[in-house]
């Protein structure tokens, strides 16, 4: 089964914006998008990512695989071939070594194609923190950022760019690899969507400039909290902790219907409501680090950026990487 590249990466780094803007609507490219297929990304997460050495069987994976993507990609001798699911990269266990999974990915891909995306730590984690409340969190952002540094179950080692491309230029090989910068995507989208294009050498796409799933204001962002409060009532860190409140064995009706009232409508109104709230009352104000927090993202992150700076070959830290 023929897979041209891979879409692999963290999220608030562009990946909406590429998904909407360039695979769903390029007339060469059929980009399949595991998250929206639960078969499939079942397969990959338990299958593919979290068996250990021991557990993993290749032959039963591509069998499982092959099944299940005979209904998802095209067979068409001139369509590009896509799989684009993040956690490719990203998602594994603590005892396991990021070069365990990207080798697995080299070994089963094969030579394919690999675009990943990367933003500069500090305003990754004002995106983050936006998603985190559109996911139910409670926290307030200083205390959000103390829960990040110091819970090891938490994204920051993950937001440490330089290891994963690393390892894929080592095992891919730097011209088959496209590091993709956030900024550039913010600065100049159409030459950020010419350089995928090139890249997967297909025809160039004019591309609509307006922002995919943007992040809230900072007034926004305390409505969003404030109203994540009237459905909740514990203070845990989780950011899908909507489902902490309301999961029990066997729900109750009224928890059932809490539940659905909470998915199928609350949260995406409270969203829309928020996002137009922090436009119209605090303009258009984005919440911003504070300078000690700032010192701590460069002693996390500053010396192995310089390495990444050098290894693409590109000055980030006129892009804010500290």
């Amino acid at each position: 089964m023929k897979i041209d590249f891979l879409q692999v990466g963290f999220h608030k780094c562009g990946t909406s914006f590429i998904n909407t803007n360039i695979y769903d609507i390029h007339p060469e490219i059929h980009c399949v998008h595991a998250n929206e297929n639960l078969e499939l990304e079942r397969l990959l997460l338990m299958k593919f990512i979290l068996q250990d050495g021991l557990e993993y069987n290749s032959a039963r994976f591509e069998k499982a695989f092959n099944v299940i993507g005979a209904n998802l990609l095209s067979e068409q001798a001139h369509a590009i071939n896509g799989l684009n699911f993040g956690p490719l990269l990203f998602m594994y266990r603590r005892r396991f070594d990021r070069k365990v999974i990207i080798e697995r990915i080299r070994n089963f891909f094969g030579e394919v194609k690999v675009i990943t995306c990367i933003r500069n730590q500090s305003t990754w984690l004002t995106g983050h923190y936006s998603h985190y409340l559109k996911s139910g969190g409670l926290l307030a952002f200083d205390d959000f950022l103390e829960s990040f540094f110091h819970n090891p179950y938490l994204y920051k080692h993950e937001i440490n760019w330089l290891p994963s491309v690393a390892l894929l230029h080592e095992l891919f090989g730097k011209d088959r690899v496209l590091v993709c910068l956030y900024e550039e995507l913010n600065d100049a989208p159409q030459r950020f969507t010419d350089k995928i294009t090139g890249f997967l050498e297909t025809q160039p796409l004019a591309v609509n400039p307006e922002k995919v799933n943007p992040s809230m204001t900072r007034f926004g962002m305390f409505l969003k909290r404030m109203s994540n409060h009237l459905v909740r009532y514990d203070e845990g860190e989780s950011d899908y902790a909507f489902k902490r409140d309301l999961y029990e064995a066997n729900p109750s009706y009224l928890a059932r219907a809490k539940q659905k009232f909470i998915y199928s409508f609350y949260k995406n109104a409270t969203i829309r409501l928020s996002q137009k709230g922090g436009e119209l009352f605090g303009g258009n104000i984005k919440i911003k680090l504070k300078a000690s927090q700032l010192k701590k993202i460069k002693m996390e992150y500053g010396k192995d950026n310089m390495e990444l700076s050098k290894l693409l070959d590109i000055d980030l830290g006129k892009y804010g990487y500290y």
